[in-house]
């Protein structure tokens, strides 16, 4: 009885342009999960060569743990703004010029976060949960600092053990004590790579990873014991390659890449919840 009050300690990232995808995400894991959830949504304001970034809104904040709280009372939802320790490590980086956005690095800084407690859950925004998170929570990590999921395009191409990382469990103690995302964070600033922090991870945790079931982050289809579906971008070749995803809060396009029946009752809430957030928000 105590483990299942144990709330699992889950960090999602993001600025105020992602309210959709973090709805979509507490969601589907306060309907499929038993244990309450701590929440740590790490968001921040930036400014890159390409594009401004704000921070979720206070009203967003409060409105995504009422949200949360609604199928999971004794779940909560703690705001940490990371603006000052990421412009201070990658603002006058490299890092901070390509496509991908500042808050995927977030996840970088658990170790400078001792409140996150000492596993933690780290998924991104564009993730439907189908299945228990205690399943991935309580997954054996064999002594490693960290478990992933092998990627579906890159572990063709970039090694067959190269992991995709939004999806992670980590063994936060031992990330603290071993300093591993200090040593990313260094070496991105001397490594560039086309999808930054992810292949950062593999390569300075290669040997300390723990390879998790592909169910935990189940990247181009949707299984019976799917725990953990991702809509990353993936291609389909045909007589070219096309993109073949599309993200949950895209109903038209999602609707017809996967079917109307896909995620249903859970997308249809997360549009219920949405329009209920703008209207009160309205004159604001």
């Amino acid at each position: 009885m105590e483990q299942q009050n144990t709330p699992i300690s889950l960090l999602v990232c993001g600025d105020g342009h992602c309210l959709d995808g973090l709805l979509i995400v507490l969601l589907s894991a306060t309907r499929n999960t038993k244990r309450p959830l701590h929440v740590f949504l790490m968001t921040g304001s930036f400014k890159t060569k390409q594009k401004e970034y704000h921070a979720f809104t206070p009203e967003q904040v409060v409105f995504a743990e009422k949200v949360l709280q609604e199928h999971s009372p004794l779940s909560t939802l703690t705001c940490i703004d990371e603006t000052k320790e990421l412009d201070d490590c990658f603002a006058s980086s490299w890092v901070y010029d390509t496509k991908f956005s500042p808050y995927t690095l977030m996840r970088l800084f658990i170790d400078r976060h001792p409140e996150l407690g000492d596993r933690v859950v780290y998924l991104d925004l564009d993730i439907v949960v189908t299945g228990d998170l205690d399943r991935l929570d309580s997954a054996d990590l064999h002594g490693a600092s960290l478990g992933m999921v092998r990627d579906e395009v890159g572990s063709h191409c970039l090694g067959k053990n190269y992991c995709n990382a939004g999806v992670l469990l980590l063994d936060a103690k031992k990330i603290r004590e071993n300093h591993g995302f200090e040593k990313v964070r260094k070496h991105l600033l001397h490594h560039h790579y086309f999808m930054p922090d992810q292949t950062a991870i593999n390569r300075v945790f290669k040997g300390d990873i723990a390879f998790l079931s592909p169910r935990f982050n189940d990247q181009h289809y949707l299984h019976p014991d799917t725990v953990i579906r991702h809509y990353c971008k993936w291609y389909r070749a045909k007589s070219f390659f096309r993109n073949a995803t599309a993200k949950p809060w895209d109903q038209a396009r999602f609707e017809k890449i996967y079917g109307p029946e896909t995620h249903k009752e859970i997308l249809d809430e997360y549009r219920a919840k949405k329009a209920e957030f703008l209207k009160a928000n309205a004159a604001k």
